[in-house]
């Protein structure tokens, strides 16, 4: 769940042994002022500031891979850390590839790197460790909390990173899905949408970021005013809920343009994607209303600080 401690440490992710002078400095000898991000010391130490975002919903295997990327910003180096969770909010094993680095990490539930400024870095989701090597049978799929530290909060404030969805070569599309930042959970997200019966039609993720199981109300407003209102079912504490529309409205969907809201009683985070035949893209969302007026305090607790990841976490030589 968003608001426990995650169980994961460096030393439980990977085996380090990386020589000194191959490490990208992400800290700082002094303790930063972080502003609004939370800090931590190391064990090494130095200090960083710690900024947190989350991936909605990923799924690798049985034909579907994700991919994430990102690059350390040109002012500093950085440290990237990711966490995989299943849909009820438990940490997920995987395997995972990052790309250039020396193969398959096997049955981790997060991976971790630190990277020099302006170095990028793919890390890509396979499947689940039974399933190795063709991963082939079944998908897993779930929710990937990202977290970057760094030297100052300047550095942090430039962090990003992006998630890409792919089924090649049965789906001749791949779609790009942005990171939600810790400070950009809300309430009550909207999106707009198209369906036509067979043709055109959208799917939705719902990632709760509240301390407790959710409700949501999903709401869907047509071009006449009219609107169909259907409940989720109880979403846990860090988990998820994925679902193409018509099969969740049924009957109450409406055809033609519309606007979709999400509303819930706590911090979540929203996704939706619109498909069309044989393509797809990802949709525009946005937070709506005065809940998600966030204050300083709830955005440092609104996702969990990863307070036992105080290890140095080394960079990957992908040299040959």
């Amino acid at each position: 769940m968003f608001l426990k401690s995650f169980q994961i440490t460096a030393l439980m992710l990977m085996s380090f042994s990386v020589a000194q002078a191959q490490q990208p400095i992400y800290w700082s000898t002094t303790q930063p002022d972080c502003g609004s991000y939370k800090s931590l010391q190391l064990s090494n130490g130095n200090y960083v500031c710690e900024v947190y975002g989350i991936f909605p919903w990923f799924t690798a295997g049985a034909g579907w891979k994700t991919s994430i990327r990102t690059a350390a910003p040109n002012s500093n180096a950085v440290a990237v850390i990711y966490a995989y969770y299943d849909g009820s909010g438990k940490p997920e094993a995987l395997d995972v590839n990052y790309v250039g680095g020396s193969g398959v990490t096997s049955g981790k539930t997060g991976f971790g790197a630190a990277l020099y400024a302006n170095e990028p870095s793919q890390l890509d989701l396979l499947g689940l460790p039974a399933e190795a090597p063709n991963y082939s049978q079944t998908d897993a799929s779930g929710t990937i909390v990202v977290e970057f530290q760094c030297p100052d909060a300047s550095t942090c404030s430039q962090a990003t990173a992006q998630l890409i969805y792919s089924a090649l070569p049965s789906q001749l599309w791949s779609l790009s899905i942005p990171i939600v930042w810790n400070a950009d959970l809300a309430a009550v997200w909207s999106s707009w949408g198209f369906y036509e019966k067979g043709q055109q039609n959208l799917s939705f993720v719902i990632s709760n970021g509240a301390n407790a199981a959710q409700t949501y109300a999903v709401t869907v407003f047509d071009s006449l005013g009219n609107t169909s209102t259907v409940a989720t079912p109880s979403i846990p504490s860090g988990g998820n809920y994925a679902q193409l529309l018509d099969t969740f409205l049924g009957a109450k969907i409406p055809d033609g343009l519309f606007k979709i809201t999400v509303a819930g009683g706590g911090y979540s985070a929203f996704e939706a994607l619109q498909f069309n035949a044989g393509s797809a893209t990802t949709l525009v969302v946005f937070p709506e209303g005065s809940a998600t007026l966030i204050t300083k305090d709830s955005v440092n607790n609104a996702l969990p600080r990863l307070s036992v990841m105080d290890e140095v976490v080394p960079h990957i030589d992908r040299r040959k």
